[in-house]
C-alpha cells in the first residue's frame, strides 16, 4: 500500500504495459471519437486518468484499464461541463461581446451544456431573493437559447412580473450578484468533484 499521492508501483507497471501494447493510445482515440468537440483535450483527460491510477491506493477493485477508461471519460465530461458552464457564464459578462458558439459544438457537448443549464437553473430556483433569482434565470434561459437579452428587456419583464418599476441599473446589479453566486456554486462543485476523485 502507498500513502496518498505516492506512486503505486504495481499500477505504474500496468501503465507501462498499456503504453507498450498501445491501449493508452487507443483510449485517447476512443475519447476523441466519443467527444469530437473536445478532441484536443483527450490527451489531458487520459493523462489525468493515468496519474489517478498510478497514485491509487489501494489498487482499484476493477481491472486497471477499466479504471483508467472510466477516469478518462469522467475527466473529459468534467472538462466539457466546465467549458460549457464557463463559456456560458463568461459570455454573459459583456453583452456587446456575445458570440454564441453552439453551432460549432458536437451533440455530446450540447448535451453537456443542457445538463449544466438544468443544474444551474435548479440551483437558482432555491434562491430566496426574488429579484436576483428572476434576473439570473432570465439570463440563463437566454444562454441556453443562444443569445443574451438586453437589460432593458429584462427590466420590462421584471416590472410586469413584480408590478413595480424596475430600472436597467437594477437589472445589471441583480445580474452581477446572481452570477457571482453562480460562479461560487460552480467553483464549489468543481472542488467537490476533484476531492471525490482523490
Amino acid at each position: 500500500m502507498t500513502a496518498d499521492g505516492e506512486l503505486n508501483e504495481a499500477m505504474a507497471a500496468e501503465v507501462e504495459e498499456m503504453l507498450r501494447d498501445g491501449r493508452i493510445e487507443g483510449l485517447v482515440r476512443q475519447v476523441q471519437k466519443a467527444y469530437p468537440g473536445l478532441s484536443h483535450e483527450a490527451d489531458a483527460a487520459v493523462g489525468h486518468a493515468v496519474e489517478a491510477l498510478i497514485r491509487k491506493s489501494p489498487s482499484p477493485d476493477k481491472p486497471p484499464f477499466s479504471y483508467l477508461a472510466a477516469c478518462a471519460y469522467n475527466e473529459i465530461k468534467r472538462i466539457g461541463k466546465f467549458r460549457a458552464s464557463n463559456v456560458s457564464l463568461d459570455g454573459l459578462r459583456d453583452e456587446s461581446d456575445w458570440e454564441p458558439a453552439y453551432d460549432e459544438w458536437s451533440a455530446e457537448e450540447r448535451a453537456l451544456v443542457d445538463e449544466t443549464y438544468k443544474e444551474l437553473m435548479a440551483h437558482v430556483a432555491t434562491w430566496e431573493n426574488n429579484n436576483v433569482r428572476i434576473v439570473t434565470e432570465a439570463y440563463l434561459e437566454a444562454v441556453n437559447s443562444g443569445g443574451p437579452p438586453k437589460a432593458a428587456e429584462v427590466a420590462d419583464e421584471l416590472s410586469v412580473v413584480t408590478g413595480n418599476e424596475v430600472s436597467e441599473d437594477e437589472v445589471r446589479t441583480w445580474k452581477s450578484r446572481g452570477f457571482k453566486r453562480l460562479r461560487t456554486y460552480v467553483n464549489d462543485q468543481r472542488t467537490r468533484e476533484q476531492e471525490g476523485q482523490r
